[in-house]
């Protein structure tokens, strides 16, 4: 549900062929327990790099990335960002995780600013039909 076909696409766009296997074959499975997950990555067994990456352009018809967009697609809503996150740091992509996470933040807030907009046109529309009925009555009795 957080994520759209375009965020899918730019995420399958920006992992090479060995990534896109990784990522599949690790979604596909059941989560680590994230105990032991945490003591695996704990600073004295792993320095994580938080290095820019840009998208590789290595083989991009590889049948991977049809198979990773239909599982999202099939599989996606039922699975939590957080748990995409760390699949993503899992196989050294956090700077995609740190991305999605921005993408996501940012469509919550327009479709709530969205909401809160279309919410006070509601009460401004309630409120004018209230004064207009109560002007109504006002000259019906006069």
């Amino acid at each position: 549900e957080d994520l759209g076909s375009h965020q899918l696409q730019r995420l399958v766009d920006l992992l090479t062929v060995y990534e896109c296997e990784e990522l599949v074959m690790t979604l596909s499975n059941p989560e680590e327990n994230i105990f032991d997950q945490l003591s695996r990555l704990s600073e004295e067994m792993n320095q994580l790099r938080l290095s820019s990456r840009t998208p590789r352009h290595a083989d991009k018809e590889s049948h991977c990335h049809s198979v990773l967009i239909d599982w999202l697609q099939t599989h996606g809503e039922q699975m939590y960002y957080d748990r995409l996150s760390r699949t993503l740091q899992q196989i050294g992509r956090t700077d995609i995780a740190i991305e999605m996470g921005k993408n996501i933040n940012q469509d919550k807030t327009l479709a709530m600013q969205r909401y809160v907009e279309e919410y006070h046109e509601q009460v401004n529309k309630i409120a004018s039909q209230l004064v207009h009925t109560q002007a109504e009555e006002t000259s019906h009795k006069k």
